[in-house]
């Protein structure tokens, strides 16, 4: 299957200041993302700091469950999922940590919004890759990129790759 990558928008971190973007800088336009779902946001991650009170996608993540979207998480690490979802479960929040029975690490970053509207990029959701690194990531509308991904997710927890936490 073709998949599609729609109408897109390119955005950088530039830890070195200075460089002139058209549009949001990597951080804001995330932020943007999530605060404009309205029935799901999808947070796909190696690294998802949440338990830092001032990590930069509380407020934005906040903002959307309270509009009455769903959080779901698809991330690394056991604990970073458990400590978000922990913070949402009362509003439906569901997430996964990766269990790869054969080692490795799940590496994949994206955010995925509304099954329409999606983050691409090589930022992890740390807040390292938001303030320190060079960074660089797409924003899109692309239904099928969505699908695409969803359904490689749901493969992997049908194989036993996921836990859901």
């Amino acid at each position: 299957m073709m998949v599609r990558l729609g109408r897109s928008s390119l955005h950088f971190n530039d830890p070195a200041g200075g460089f002139e973007q058209e549009s949001y800088n990597l951080e804001d336009a995330i932020s943007s993302l999530i605060r404009g779902a309205k029935e799901y946001v999808h947070l796909i991650s190696f690294s998802l700091p949440a338990y830092n009170q001032n990590w930069y996608l509380h407020a934005a993540i906040e903002h959307a469950v309270s509009k009455g979207a769903r959080l779901e998480v698809h991330a690394n690490n056991f604990t970073e999922v458990n400590g978000l979802i922990s913070r949402h479960r009362n509003r439906g929040a569901r997430g996964w940590a990766y269990s790869n029975p054969e080692g490795g690490i799940f590496h994949i970053k994206a955010i995925m919004v509304d099954g329409r509207k999606l983050y691409l990029g090589s930022a992890n959701l740390s807040e390292n890759a938001i303030s320190e690194s060079s960074e660089w990531g797409i924003i899109s509308d692309s239904p099928d990129i969505c699908m695409q991904l969803e359904s490689y997710l749901r493969h992997l927890e049908d194989k036993g790759y996921f836990t859901e936490v």
